[in-house]
C-alpha cells in the first residue's frame, strides 16, 4: 500500500509541475505577444500623432501665411521707406563733408564725437578743395595735386623726405589696390607704399617706409595706426591727409560708416593726424582733406 501511495504521490507530483511550467510558458508568450502588440499600437498612435500634428501645423502655418501677406507687405515697404530716408540723410551728410571749410569741419567733430573723441578741430586743420570734375577715381590724382596746393605735376624733393607726402586712406584693403594706378602718375621716380593688413606684415612695411623714399602712401586706417605707433608716418611737414569720403562698398557704406573702419579712422584722426597737425610749427602741419 505504501509502495502504490508513493508511486501514485510521485505520478501526482510530477503532472502539476510540468503542467505549472507549460502554463508558465504559454502566459509569458502571451505577454510577449501583448506587448508586442502594445509597441505596435504605441507606434501607430505616436505616428498618427506627429502626422496630425504636422497637418496641424502646416494649416495653421498657411492660415498665418494668408492673414498676415498684408501686413508683412506693408512692413516691408516701412523698412523701404526708412532705408530710402536713412540714404537721403547720409547723401545731405556726405554733401557736407565736401560743401565747404566750415561744414567739412562740423563734419569731421560730429564724427569724431559720435565715435567717443571729444578732440576740437581748428578749421586750419582742414582743407577744403573747390572741385566740379567729380569725384571718381579717374578724377583721384587730378584732385590730390589740388590737395596738396602744388603747381607741379609729380611729386618730387630735393632732399629725401622722412615721410610720405601724401596720405590716402579708404575703407578696405581691395580698395587700396584699386587706388594705387591712380596714384602713381604722381610719383614715377618712387614706390608707392601699400599700406594694409591682409597679407602683408606690419615688420616689413615698417622696414620699407625706412629704408626707401616714399612720397605716396595708401591704406586702410587700422594700419595706418599702426605705422603711426612706429613713428614711419608724420603730419609735421606739410603732409596731406587725403580720406576717400564719398565712395561707398558694396553694401552701399562709405569709410565714415562701415563698422571695421569707422572706428579705426576716428583713432587715427584723434590720436595721430590732429595732434600732429596742431604740435607742429607754425605754417608746418599737415591738412585733412575729404574726396
Amino acid at each position: 500500500m505504501a509502495e502504490a501511495l508513493n508511486d501514485d504521490w510521485w505520478d501526482g507530483a510530477e503532472a502539476p509541475v510540468a503542467m505549472d511550467e507549460a502554463a508558465t510558458e504559454v502566459q509569458t508568450q502571451g505577454k510577449d505577444k501583448g506587448k508586442d502588440k502594445g509597441k505596435d499600437k504605441g507606434k501607430g498612435k505616436v505616428t498618427s500623432k506627429r502626422t496630425a500634428a504636422s497637418e496641424s501645423v502646416e494649416d495653421i502655418e498657411g492660415n498665418v501665411d494668408a492673414a498676415t501677406l498684408a501686413k508683412r507687405a506693408k512692413r516691408k515697404e516701412m523698412r523701404k521707406k526708412r532705408a530710402a530716408k536713412f540714404q537721403a540723410k547720409q547723401e545731405e551728410l556726405l554733401d557736407q563733408v565736401t560743401a565747404n571749410q566750415a561744414t567739412t569741419v562740423a563734419y569731421l567733430q560730429s564724427f569724431l564725437k559720435s565715435s567717443g573723441f571729444d578732440l576740437p578741430l581748428r578749421e586750419d586743420d582742414v582743407r577744403h578743395v573747390d572741385w566740379d570734375s567729380g569725384r571718381t577715381l579717374d578724377q583721384l590724382g587730378n584732385f590730390a595735386l589740388r590737395a596738396l596746393d602744388t603747381k607741379k605735376t609729380m611729386l618730387e624733393s630735393r632732399k629725401r623726405r622722412q615721410h610720405p607726402r601724401l596720405i590716402v586712406v579708404t575703407f578696405a584693403a581691395k580698395r587700396v589696390v584699386d587706388l594705387i594706378p591712380q596714384l602713381k602718375p604722381l610719383s614715377p621716380k618712387y614706390p608707392v607704399a601699400k599700406c594694409f593688413g591682409k597679407h602683408m606684415k606690419l615688420d616689413a612695411q615698417v622696414d620699407f617706409l625706412q629704408k626707401k623714399e616714399v612720397q605716396i602712401a595708401v591704406g586702410t586706417p587700422q594700419r595706418l595706426c599702426e605705422l603711426f605707433e612706429r613713428e614711419c608716418l608724420s603730419f609735421r611737414n606739410k603732409e596731406v591727409l587725403l580720406i576717400e569720403a564719398t565712395t561707398k562698398n558694396s553694401k552701399g557704406r562709405t569709410i565714415f560708416e562701415e563698422v571695421e573702419s569707422k572706428a579705426a579712422l576716428a583713432q587715427l584722426i584723434a590720436n595721430h593726424v590732429a595732434p600732429d597737425i596742431q604740435a607742429a610749427e607754425p605754417g608746418m602741419g599737415g591738412k585733412i582733406v575729404c574726396f
